[in-house]
């Protein structure tokens, strides 16, 4: 349907006696496709970007992820740890070389409380995704579209120009 029309454009735009002139006649509807083409050309560039973007996104989502689910599942072991009794006082020592330490190591419960956090960033990762992946789709439902709607265009360019050629070669021999 779209080449049709692209066709019914080109065709609607052609001159209709191409032998009044030697002179190269403006084909506006020539033109129009070559606009049509390129514009065409731009928007599967920016589809193509924005599409890379969002899979460099999720590439690096996936390294973030692996990376909190590692320390996650390096924390979950405090899980077997009972409370703590409320006796905060861990040393301010290191205890293999007795060097004062700025901050102390952080408690059971601290580190609980970061396993926590990690968990609660893996489920925010796990609600963006399906977002994306619509997104995704959306974009290739597009490029899909405009890949379409090029092919139509360039068909429709190739009968323009092969229509102008078998007018030259039909001026040309009446001539003769």
């Amino acid at each position: 349907t779209a080449l049709v029309a692209t066709l019914e454009l080109a065709a609607r735009s052609r001159p209709e006696d191409s032998s009044q002139s030697d002179v190269p006649v403006a084909d506006d509807g020539r033109l129009t496709l070559e606009r049509r083409r390129r514009a065409l050309r731009e928007e599967m560039k920016v589809v193509a970007a924005e599409r890379r973007l969002l899979l460099d996104a999720e590439a690096e989502e996936d390294s973030y992820e692996g990376a909190v689910t590692t320390q996650a599942a390096r924390l979950a072991s405090l899980e077997l740890i009972p409370p703590d009794s409320g006796d905060t006082g861990f040393p301010r020592v290191c205890p293999v070389c007795a060097s004062g330490l700025a901050e102390p190591d952080p408690s059971p419960d601290e580190m609980l409380a970061s396993l926590e956090d990690l968990r609660s960033q893996l489920v925010g990762l796990d609600a963006a995704r399906p977002t994306r992946r619509s997104a995704l789709t959306k974009l290739e439902a597009r490029a899909e579209t405009v890949k379409e709607e090029l092919r139509s265009v360039e068909a429709a360019l190739r009968a323009v120009i092969e229509g102008d050629e078998s007018v030259d070669v039909a001026a040309s021999s009446e001539r003769l």
